[in-house]
């Protein structure tokens, strides 16, 4: 995620600079799913969605997570346009499974078994909910999803990294599609319209969570990304683009929440977040390579380094300090308790875990087989 005007020194990088643009967007995307579980968990009675505008702007953090799978899609998908394009040789299948494990697969282990620890020592806390001990082996293989015993339960922020590892293995798939397509977009495209299909057949038809928390229910905001991913390498951007870009993104961000919190009907269901992941999208596109001015942005682009380690840590500690009676029970007053241990925490497993192993994943092979460095994600 390199850009000419990074420095090495401004965020933590493993063998090349990160973008800080989009480590802000990470940034960003990591304390909105924070707040939202802060709102959830750090009150005196469970909150109700739509209850007042206050609690409609903090159940809003949940789009932090279609940031995430926006860029998941841009950013995973993006060495296959260069390839299509000529710019680079066509990724490696096994380097690229090789550093997607890498990424996640250490990181997530270690979380999981902290949560085991730390949720054990915290049952009966209002919001813990533990699954069934003979079930906890599907956490091992990413299966929780498949079964409604143990979706959502432990550490709930980990179903998305079932779909995001689903995602994973289809994409060499469209990858390999969309290198022989005449015309290359419509491969994102079919993916975008084949997740709408699969979501309006599952609308209203009262599913459990293993149907609506799939890959295919929220392929369309993965593809948005990827079809934003030939468009980045074709439209010139200047300053006054980018801010048209991103005013149309807080434009496409705040009708999407407001729309939720109105009452989607069906539509809803069937479009799920789709407008704010086109919003995501497009911030995305502005972002990109642009270096980050001001302290609060920097600060959001350290955040944004560690993010995967916020991601996975933040809920676990939440619950954990309220069984010790640490929490404070409102969200404003609770949102330093919580964050300054997970942002260590998440430090520590940057620095120890997911940096050591995304640098063995990424050292050419002995062999001498030809390496491709792709954007990271």
């Amino acid at each position: 995620m390199g850009t000419p005007a990074a420095s090495r020194h401004d965020v933590p990088n493993v063998q090349g600079p990160r973008d800080p643009g989009l480590d802000t967007l990470r940034g960003v995307a990591a304390l909105s799913v924070v707040l939202f579980h802060l709102w959830l968990y750090a009150t005196p009675a469970p909150p109700k969605h739509g209850r007042c505008v206050v609690d409609a702007v903090w159940s809003s953090g949940r789009l932090g997570l279609v940031l995430f799978f926006v860029l998941s899609g841009y950013l995973l998908y993006r060495p296959w346009v260069r390839a299509r394009d000529g710019h680079a040789p066509a990724p490696a299948v096994t380097a690229y499974l090789r550093r997607r494990a890498a990424r996640i697969l250490p990181a997530y282990y270690v979380a999981l078994a902290g949560a085991v620890v730390l949720l054990a020592a915290a049952q009966g806390t209002p919001g813990v909910r533990l699954p069934p001990i003979d079930m906890l082996p599907l956490f091992l293989i990413f299966a929780q999803n498949l079964d409604p015993a143990t979706i959502m339960k432990l550490d709930p922020p980990m179903w998305t990294l079932v779909v995001e590892l689903m995602f994973y293995l289809l994409l060499p798939i469209l990858g390999a599609i969309m290198l022989r397509a005449r015309r290359p977009v419509l491969v994102a495209c079919g993916a975008l319209a084949a997740g709408l299909m699969y979501d309006a057949a599952v609308a209203g038809q009262g599913l459990s969570q293993p149907w609506t928390k799939a890959l295919p229910a929220l392929l369309p905001l993965f593809a948005v990304g990827m079809v934003m991913a030939h468009l980045k390498t074709r439209v010139p951007l200047t300053r006054l683009t980018r801010g048209l870009l991103l005013l149309a993104a807080a434009v496409l961000v705040v009708a999407d929440a407001v729309w939720h919190q109105l009452g989607a009907g069906t539509a809803g269901l069937i479009i799920r977040d789709l407008p704010a992941g086109l919003g995501f999208a497009l911030a995305v596109v502005a972002i990109r390579d642009v270096r980050p001015r001001g302290p609060v942005a920097r600060a959001l682009a350290a955040v944004g380094a560690v993010s995967f380690g916020l991601y996975l840590w933040h809920v676990p500690i939440l619950w954990w300090l309220r069984s010790r009676q640490l929490l404070p029970l409102h969200p404003i007053t609770a949102l330093p308790v919580v964050l300054g241990p997970s942002l260590l925490v998440a430090h520590l497993s940057w620095r120890f875990v997911e940096r050591p192993m995304i640098a063995v994943a990424r050292r050419r092979p002995r062999h001498g087989a030809k390496r491709l460095t792709p954007e990271p994600a």
